[in-house]
């Protein structure tokens, strides 16, 4: 049975050394419920989500064990590719779903007496989808300045002058 990327992407995972990390990277890297386009992968995420956003006990993932006592017949395939690479390609496809979405409707509602406004909100609406499915390249702040005073303080202990300047 060929495996598809978005149910390698899951079992990336749920089988990963830090499952809540890999989650978290792909949300970084733009996955959703939306982006999946087969059913059993949108279940499963949405699975994967709400037990990662409990509030009770948050950021957890649910094991592969859980998962097959939700779904029965589940059958998690084995990656083949790189973490991020399935990000990509599951990413990627819904892209290319869209767009055959939009040029679709595009061509089923265009008339000459229409035409640039059919055109007009094709590019609006392939721009929102773009604008979308972009990555978010953000640093999270509080992680990010913590290391680096962390970093500066071990700096100014381990050298010979101490701290200079007016304390």
């Amino acid at each position: 049975m060929a495996s598809n990327w978005e149910l390698q992407l899951i079992s990336s995972i749920v089988r990963g050394e830090s499952p809540p990390d890999l989650f978290e990277s792909a949300q970084k890297e733009g996955l959703s419920f939306r982006t999946f386009g087969g059913m059993e992968a949108k279940n499963l995420w949405a699975t994967i989500d709400a037990h990662y956003r409990r509030p009770h006990n948050f950021g957890y993932i649910p094991s592969e064990e859980a998962l097959t006592e939700s779904f029965p017949s589940l059958d998690l395939p084995k990656p083949v590719e790189n973490f991020l690479d399935l990000c990509g390609k599951v990413r990627d496809a819904h892209l290319r779903r869209e767009t055959e979405n939009a040029v679709q409707q595009y061509l089923s509602e265009v008339e000459p007496s229409k035409g640039l406004t059919t055109i007009t909100e094709l590019h609006q609406q392939l721009g929102q989808l773009l604008e979308s499915s972009t990555a978010e390249n953000d640093v999270c702040f509080s992680k990010v300045a913590f290391q680096e005073t962390i970093d500066e303080l071990r700096k100014i202990e381990n050298s010979d002058g101490g701290i200079t300047g007016i304390p």
